[in-house]
């Protein structure tokens, strides 16, 4: 079954990190194969607020609004003429919003999980924090410059505020 969802993107933050593809190759299901240079594989991890998310043709007022945080995997898949494709598997995600929890569970092979999530931002600074049960466990601070001349603006992200025996884990 194909759907097609239709909503609006308010803010969004993606940041792709390398990490070892023996340690996540087991992550996924039959069929897929890690989109690799070396010995490394991608995550691709997106934060962002989306609002009036609903299927396509439904309108808009039947939408919902939600904040989600999106641990992906970079992957290849192979069709029918054995070409790859390239895409992204959702091995974990956690939204805001318990009816995007439940429709997106049965809907689709997102892996959402409900979780309270934070966005706090002055300038070009953003901090995401996911905390389950309103009890802080991680979260992540990422920041931008603004774009100078037409080059593409510098992002960094670390791990920030851990409390002892938290990490930034999406298992945690």
């Amino acid at each position: 079954m194909q759907l097609t969802l239709q909503g609006r993107l308010e803010y969004g933050v993606m940041i792709c990190a390398r990490t070892p593809a023996a340690g996540v190759r087991d992550l996924l299901p039959p069929g897929l194969e890690l989109a690799t240079h070396g010995r490394w594989a991608f995550w691709n991890i997106a934060f962002g607020r989306l609002s009036g998310v609903r299927p396509a043709g439904v309108p808009r007022g039947f939408g919902t609004s939600y904040q989600q945080v999106a641990y992906r995997l970079v992957v290849h898949a192979r069709n029918a003429q054995g070409r790859a494709r390239r895409g992204v598997y959702f091995v974990r995600s956690f939204a805001d919003c318990y009816a995007a929890q439940w429709l997106g569970n049965r809907l689709t092979d997102f892996n959402i999980r409900h979780a309270g999530l934070e966005q706090h931002g002055e300038g070009d600074a953003c901090d995401w924090s996911r905390c389950p049960r309103r009890r802080m466990r991680s979260s992540i601070s990422a920041s931008a410059s603004p774009r100078a001349g037409g080059r593409r603006a510098p992002v960094s992200a670390a791990p920030t505020r851990q409390r002892s025996g938290c990490s930034a884990s999406p298992w945690a």
